[in-house]
């Protein structure tokens, strides 16, 4: 697994899980170039959100002061949303559907397959990067 940038940014995710899930993402990224923020609440994501180059969220479904729509609403009032990838045990066709129809990026089956998150992140940074919103958080307009 090789980590990569597009451009001159580095691929910057803010995961947005449990402890024990972020050790194993910090794990998975160990292997990449990528740049992990991490955060174990919605209250806890909110900084890095407002503040850094994030352009992929991970999230869990539910967090311990909301969930993922609660995330994915409050990345909607940023000047460039992230991509939002979805992470959850019970991953099935109905759950996949919400997310996309909610305007997340993907779902992602927990517990973690190493080449599908590197693979998933990668598809969405690309996506992030491609659309409106990569472009003006990179300043180019």
């Amino acid at each position: 697994m090789s980590g990569e940038s597009l451009g001159t940014a580095p691929v910057t995710v803010l995961a947005v899980l449990t402890d024990d899930d972020l050790a194993e993402v910090r794990k998975i990224f160990r292997h990449t170039r990528w740049s992990l923020l991490a955060a174990t609440s919605l209250a806890q994501a909110d900084l890095p959100l407002r503040h850094g180059d994030t352009g992929v969220v991970l999230c869990d479904t539910s967090l311990p002061d909301g969930s993922w729509l609660d995330l994915l609403a409050a990345t909607r009032e940023l000047p460039a949303p992230p991509a939002v990838l979805v992470a959850s045990r019970h991953a099935d066709d109905f759950l996949w559907s919400e997310v996309l129809s909610h305007g997340g990026y993907n779902l992602l089956e927990m517990p973690f397959n190493p080449d599908e998150v590197c693979r998933m992140v990668s598809l969405a940074w690309r996506h992030w990067k491609q659309s409106g919103a990569g472009l003006l958080r990179a300043g180019i307009t």
